[in-house]
């Protein structure tokens, strides 16, 4: 994931505990109980599944490799 994204998400979760704190309403503060532990999990989640690589092909369609021979990987 990106950083801007992460950082993105990071200020989200930050407003959403200032908003919890803040609210005496309990229907609201269970709904935003409930998103904040979505939020938190699906970003744990999402750290720890590693990335899925895929290899750069050149015209033919054939994988293009660095000079170490690695196959170099899409951006």
């Amino acid at each position: 994931m990106s950083p801007s994204f992460i950082f993105t998400l990071g200020v989200a979760i930050l407003i959403l505990f200032g908003w919890y704190f803040a609210t005496d309403n309990e229907h609201r503060k269970r709904v935003i109980g409930t998103l904040l532990t979505i939020l938190v999990t699906a970003l744990a989640i999402a750290s720890v599944i590693p990335p899925f690589d895929i290899p750069k092909r050149d015209a033919a369609g054939n994988v293009m490799v660095d000079e170490r021979g690695k196959p170099e990987i899409a951006q």
